[in-house]
């Protein structure tokens, strides 16, 4: 069964992600913004998609240490879920501003 799936991709060089790149464009992949992909794949939930989407994508492209992929799609119930499957969560950049930093 086709899924929709979000990917979010931030690599540690930008340079080199000529193999990924050809990777969604292979298929069919449309752009979302700054670093995400939007695509059909062929699994029917959220583990099936990380495990097997990461294989998928190791096969042709080479990843750094630091590099992260974040998959998001919907689950049975249709809730949008999500989570890295490459790479982990960092710090939030905006975690030192408050409210007051915006309206000055």
């Amino acid at each position: 069964m086709d899924t929709y799936v979000w990917l979010v991709y931030d690599f540690v060089d930008p340079t080199i992600n000529r193999d990924f790149f050809a990777w969604l464009n292979s298929r069919g992949a449309l752009e979302c913004g700054k670093n995400v992909a939007f695509f059909k794949y062929n699994c029917f939930n959220l583990e099936q998609i990380c495990g097997e989407l990461l294989t998928d994508l190791k096969r042709t492209v080479s990843f750094s240490d630091g590099d992260r992929l974040y998959c998001v799609t919907r689950n049975q119930n249709g809730a949008y879920v999500g989570r890295f499957i490459l790479g982990v969560r960092h710090d939030n950049p905006w975690r030192d501003y408050r409210a007051t930093d915006v309206n000055s």
